[in-house]
């Protein structure tokens, strides 16, 4: 009998520290879903903001975007490459309207990390493939299908052109390949140290902006103090030092 009570009161205690347990873990949003081009200035900005209570995830806008829309669990604020991305939430209405402001603006650039000079007509004459983002998953990817129609013969958009990853991969992929080609945004050139065949006019696409804001159901006033440093002037400043527009 007393064995009986022992384990009843054993088992009682147990259930009380697996409820205090679980009723202690935190639900509180804390994550910031950021477009993987800005990936080196953000995080600069994050180590310097010094805060354990916010982090970072990366990722094509679209496809961070499309994972939100699923489950926006500890999420509080997204900075996207395109006014798609943030349409997918505005959709479902996750995000505060109010919020959303512009941090700065890009360009498309051909490049290749060859030193050798070319023209639009040599890339198409050499018959060597030319590799962009996939734009089901990445803003760069969209921008880039927009702007090859208007210079790209179709018959050279069918045969050469490789749709893969998102815009740091095709990056990372040309700078060990010298006998490609690719579209990238003009930062990832200047990062990644690749030879600009062709600076694409900005008007051959949709504009190109990285825009941020908050989700409604926000309870983080760290994540809003860090989207408000980032539009200060000295990280205007910085953006520009590596090639973004800055309106």
């Amino acid at each position: 009998m007393k064995k009986t009570r022992a384990k009843k009161k054993v088992f009682t205690l147990l259930i009380i520290f697996i409820l205090l347990t679980f009723s202690g873990c935190s639900n509180k949003r804390e994550i910031i879903m950021v477009a993987t081009s800005l990936k080196d200035i953000i995080n600069v900005e994050h180590t310097e903001f010094g805060s354990n209570e916010i982090f970072i995830n990366y990722g094509g806008s679209l496809s961070l975007a499309r994972r939100i829309e699923s489950n926006d669990k500890k999420i509080g604020g997204v900075i996207f490459a395109s006014q798609d991305s943030l349409d997918v939430l505005i959709s479902k209405n996750l995000i505060d309207l109010k919020s959303i402001t512009t941090l700065a603006s890009n360009s498309l650039v051909i490049v290749t990390s060859s030193k050798d000079k070319y023209t639009l007509e040599d890339i198409i004459n050499t018959n060597r493939s030319l590799i962009v983002s996939d734009p089901e998953i990445a803003p760069a990817g969209v921008y880039a299908s927009q702007a090859i129609e208007k210079f790209f013969p179709k018959d050279f958009i069918n045969r050469n052109v490789i749709f893969s990853g998102d815009v740091t991969y095709v990056s990372n992929i040309l700078k060990n390949d010298k006998d490609l080609f690719g579209i990238v945004y003009n930062t990832e050139a200047i990062k990644n140290n690749l030879n600009v065949v062709y600076r694409i006019p900005t008007d051959y696409h949709d504009k190109i902006e990285y825009r941020m804001g908050i989700l409604k159901n926000n309870d983080n006033d760290r994540i809003m103090e860090f989207l408000n440093i980032l539009e200060s002037e000295n990280i205007k400043n910085k953006l520009s030092k590596l090639g973004f527009l800055i309106n």
